[in-house]
């Protein structure tokens, strides 16, 4: 998803459960999110990733069944991309390489803290802004 996003040039959106809405230049999604979800608009041409529960699977309609049995699948060879610049797919045609993948250690460490709670609320704004969480 981000990778063809960046190669079209165009926005993303990842997550989406729900499109609200689509007019001629924007769109309207619902994004999962860990405690919920958010509504966001973005203008087109966008690129959406969408969970599983975006769509809900129905049962075929009989003439459905019927228009099914009868289909005859599109059938491509290898004499179909003669002219095919295979060098721009697959691993060849990639941009991205994996030098090196890895499973990086855990480490858990907890400090108890104690005193008043105006102690214990310097005490854990040091410690955040030692870290550079904060500045």
């Amino acid at each position: 998803g981000p990778e063809v996003a960046a190669c079209l040039d165009i926005p993303m959106v990842a997550w989406v459960r729900k499109v609200e809405e689509i007019t001629n230049d924007k769109i309207r999604v619902e994004r999962l999110m860990e405690d919920g979800y958010d509504v966001l608009e973005s203008s087109l041409p966008v690129l959406i990733s969408v969970v599983k529960e975006i769509n809900e699977p129905r049962l075929e309609s009989l003439k459905g069944k019927m228009r099914a049995k009868k289909y005859e699948p599109l059938k491509w060879t290898s004499a179909d991309f003669a002219d095919f610049d295979f060098s721009q797919v697959g691993l060849k045609g990639s941009p991205t390489r994996v030098k090196k993948t890895f499973t990086p250690q855990r480490q858990y460490k907890a400090t108890m803290l104690s005193g008043s709670a105006g102690e214990m609320a310097a005490t854990l704004y040091g410690k955040v802004k030692e870290l550079n969480v904060v500045k």
